[in-house]
């Protein structure tokens, strides 16, 4: 089965974790929540998750800075924040993280 569209129901810190995995993995996803502050805490939740692991390979001239900042953009950049569900009519699986 290929995945070309994926969702994550719920931000805050496990939203935004799963996120970036699937990013990382080059699938665009949707993050939902029902307020934007928890869409913002996901988003910064993937993007300080990938940084560190993007500031690891630098770390260990595996990658330079720039290759760094540019997959840090390239991840996120498949990342998108909601509190509607617009965009989930696409979607090919959904996660939820909801408490």
């Amino acid at each position: 089965m290929f995945v070309f569209k994926a969702a994550v129901l719920g931000g805050g810190t496990m939203g935004g974790e799963i996120a970036q995995v699937i990013a990382t993995a080059d699938i665009p996803v949707v993050v939902k929540d029902v307020d934007q502050k928890f869409v913002d805490a996901a988003l910064e939740k993937s993007r300080a998750v990938t940084k560190s692991q993007l500031d690891r390979l630098v770390s260990k001239e595996k990658m330079t800075q720039e290759e760094a900042e540019a997959g840090l953009e390239e991840v996120m950049g498949l990342i998108t924040g909601t509190t509607t569900y617009e965009g989930f009519g696409d979607v090919d699986f959904v996660i939820e993280a909801v408490p």
